[in-house]
């Protein structure tokens, strides 16, 4: 019996229509009785096929109609229940690229019930971006506590880290008045994100400041150093609380620079140990703050200016190294600007003045900014300073323990030149005598000539 092709076309035609028809018939049937295995096959196959044949031939097209239409309607339809799961383990073989992000959002989105008409652009933006502004709670929230200005040097300075997000926020909710000086002062975001690993300091309003001030200030004195040298910033801070101490390390090379403790009511500390870069003594001293560094101990008065000095000595005494160059800087630096970093006024200023080491090199005093004044060179060079100074290192090298405090008096709130020294010297506890003067609260007058 001779068949027709029109016959033969039709039959095939049933057959792929009862076939296709029984196909969803199974699928439907399997959701219904909960036979995740015959969903799982049917959702693999209906996405893999879909999803494959539109990436080989046009990714972007295809990947934006066919892979959110399969994934909408075949696992809305079949998986309510347990899309979750079964789409995100075979979308994850199935998908590629884009795709596999796609379909993984879009399913579990379909079966939490979460999805609503949207463009695509808008959907693919959130599901590549989860950090968007537009769909991020926490970015919302953030925009409600910081001006527009604050939060261009949130982006800049934190980029799209939830996680220090999270800890802003958070930050924001404990101590709200650090939203209004973030408003004030955005470029203070920036010392924030620098200290973000220390929550004992990073809400700290006076350390933020105290970073921003020398980021912008210190470079009057240093920026044309010697041989190109860079002089550490407050930008180059970096705080980071580790086993009950809060560690200052240089940002980008991780040099040890110091440690820090206390607080701005009863005085911060900073310790600098051993070998440690004594770079941090050249940044603009905090106020009200004690600096420690091997023998010697500076103290800052309310305007951070050093205004009680220590030092010890003894048989293993060594000396410090000299920068003419630096300390020069220094000196003309502490004569021409104020407290604040202020210009002076020239009328009335000597520059006869040489640049004064308050713990002298020969006790190991460093050349750095905390130790270098303003000082009237015969009073430096000659009489109870030069000799109590010789006398007490002679003393110590015997093996001696020597101790000398000199306490800084300034004419005014503003100059950092100061106007007096008060020296107290002892031996092995006693006060000094030199050239028949007892070494006790000797006071200096630091003469402008």
């Amino acid at each position: 019996m001779k068949i027709s092709k029109i016959s033969l076309i039709c039959f095939f035609a049933v057959c792929y229509s009862l076939n296709g028809f029984s196909q969803a018939a199974l699928v439907k049937q399997a959701v219904k009785q909960e036979a995740k295995q015959a969903a799982k096959a049917g959702v693999k196959q209906a996405v893999k096929a879909e999803i494959k044949g539109a990436v080989k031939t046009e990714v972007k097209q295809a990947v934006k109609q066919e892979v959110k239409q399969a994934v909408k309607q075949e696992v809305k339809q079949v998986a309510k229940a347990e899309a979750k799961q079964i789409v995100k383990k075979e979308a994850k073989q199935a998908v590629k690229g884009e795709a596999k992000q796609l379909a993984e959002a879009e399913s579990k989105r379909v079966a939490t019930g979460e999805v609503k008409k949207a463009s695509f652009s808008s959907y693919k933006k959130s599901a590549i971006n989860p950090n968007a502004k537009a769909t991020s709670a926490n970015a919302r929230t953030l925009e409600a506590s910081l001006n527009k200005d604050a939060l261009k040097k949130w982006e800049q300075f934190a980029g799209v880290s939830v996680e220090k997000k999270e800890i802003l926020l958070k930050d924001l909710q404990l101590k709200p008045e650090l939203a209004s000086t973030f408003n004030n002062n955005p470029q203070l975001i920036q010392t924030y994100c620098n200290f973000i690993n220390s929550p004992r300091y990073r809400t700290d309003i006076a350390m933020l400041r105290y970073g921003n001030y020398n980021a912008s200030k210190s470079s009057m004195m240093y920026a044309r150093g010697p041989r190109n040298k860079r002089w550490l910033t407050g930008d180059d801070l970096i705080l980071e609380d580790k086993a009950g101490s809060t560690i200052i390390t240089q940002r980008g090379t991780g040099r040890l620079l110091g440690k820090l403790e206390g607080n701005s009511k009863d005085g911060y500390v900073v310790k600098i140990h051993g070998n440690s870069d004594p770079a941090l003594l050249d940044l603009f001293p905090m106020r009200n703050t004690t600096y420690q560094y091997g023998n010697c101990t500076w103290i800052t008065d309310n305007y951070g200016r050093p205004c009680i000095v220590k030092m010890k000595a003894n048989s293993g005494i060594s000396v410090g190294g000299r920068d003419k160059d630096f300390i020069g800087r220094v000196k003309r630096f502490k004569t021409d600007y104020d407290v604040d970093g202020n210009p002076v006024s020239a009328s009335g200023t000597k520059y006869d003045d040489i640049a004064g080491h308050i713990v002298p090199d020969s006790w190991g005093g460093p050349s750095n900014g905390i130790n270098i004044v303003p000082q009237n060179a015969a009073m430096n060079n000659t009489g109870l300073w030069k000799s109590s100074e010789l006398q007490g290192l002679n003393l110590a090298k015997q093996g001696n323990a020597v101790e000398r405090t000199i306490v800084l008096k300034y004419s005014d709130n503003i100059t950092q030149r100061p106007s007096s020294f008060s020296i107290t010297q002892t031996v092995n506890g006693k006060y000094d005598v030199v050239h028949g003067v007892e070494m006790k609260e000797i006071e200096l007058v630091n003469a402008v000539l």
